[in-house]
């Protein structure tokens, strides 16, 4: 009688070892499954970082870098002297977006004047336009200030003097 206890016993113990490993192993499967698809997105996800890495490069050289607004006005002062040009900044403001401390960026106005011929004003503002920065030019004037009827020459011509005054607006990061 004791042995066929035994027997019963064991058929049974048995069936919980199996159902318990047979659960185990069920949980190791899920497991996989979810870190597998969790290194699906991961790995989908850096290669999204890998192709946008080049537009997120162009959109920071966009902006003026934190502080960089110094260089900025040097490197524009520098364009123009290239040009043989005269610039004289009237005024720098930094205005902070209507978000407030939100925005990681805020927006640097400069008014300035620049002085030289026609062709070198004209290649200044095509190349102000064409900076690696997002700039908006609020404003630009032309005007003379030679008289071609006093000084003999034709009007935008080599020798004649222009005058670009100019208001533009680019970012920068706060």
């Amino acid at each position: 009688v004791h042995l066929f206890r035994k027997l019963k016993i064991l058929p049974c113990e048995r069936h919980q070892k199996q159902k318990s490993k047979n659960q185990n192993v069920s949980l190791v499967e899920q497991e996989l499954l979810s870190k597998n698809k969790k290194y699906d997105y991961l790995f989908s996800m850096q290669k999204l970082v890998q192709n946008i890495e080049p537009d997120v490069q162009k959109i920071n050289n966009s902006v003026i870098a934190k502080s960089g607004d110094v260089d900025f006005i040097e490197d524009l002062e520098k364009l123009a002297r290239s040009h043989n040009l005269t610039i004289q900044i009237e005024s720098l403001n930094l205005v902070n977006d209507q978000k407030g401390e939100s925005s990681p960026v805020s927006t640097l106005k400069l008014k300035a004047k620049s002085e030289g011929s026609w062709p070198n004003v004209y290649t200044f503002l095509s190349e102000l336009e064409s900076l690696s920065f997002k700039i908006k030019i609020n404003k630009f004037g032309l005007s003379s200030s030679g008289d071609p009827a006093l000084d003999g020459s034709k009007a935008g011509s080599q020798t004649s003097k222009w005058q670009a005054s100019f208001e533009i607006s680019v970012l920068e990061y706060k």
